[in-house]
């Protein structure tokens, strides 16, 4: 899991939380990123149908869809987010040694199931089921960044 994944499910709760178009800047300065970061983020974002951009002195990003119909999933393999993504490899195919030739390959099946077993339970989250963890566990407080109550 990638940092970009994190900011990108920072960005999408804000938007709905504030209902209406929002630069950039703003949203990277909430996630706590650099905007050039945030607008890469909201190209893919916006590629994979999940936000809107609009051009202009009035542009920025805002929400299309229903925090209902959004998973956490979606947001993850918009922004090319892998959950277990290991660069190097263990083992040697060409070397005489049980272990050592046959652990490249056991290691990427047990990567793959794991991202499946991952993949499923960001399937099974929306951005509305984050919406309401965050409304519960700061009840009494004002909403994110001084967003209206939807």
């Amino acid at each position: 899991m990638t940092n970009e994944f994190a900011a990108a499910v920072h960005a999408m709760l804000l938007l709905y939380f504030k209902s209406g178009c929002q630069k950039s800047d703003a949203l990277a300065k909430s996630a706590c990123t650099n905007p050039a970061r945030m607008r890469m983020i909201v190209a893919k974002l916006k590629k994979a149908g999940l936000v809107e951009t609009r051009e202009g002195a009035e542009g920025g990003c805002f929400f299309v869809r229903s925090p209902e119909e959004v998973t956490l999933e979606q947001i993850c393999r918009a922004v090319g987010s892998v959950p277990v993504s290991v660069p190097r490899r263990s083992g040697d195919y060409d070397r005489d040694c049980m272990a050592a030739s046959g652990m490249a390959e056991l290691m990427e099946g047990l990567y793959s199931r794991i991202n499946d077993t991952c993949y499923a339970l960001l399937g099974s989250m929306t951005l509305a089921d984050l919406a309401e963890q965050i409304r519960e566990k700061n009840a009494g407080r004002s909403l994110p960044c001084g967003a209206e109550a939807v």
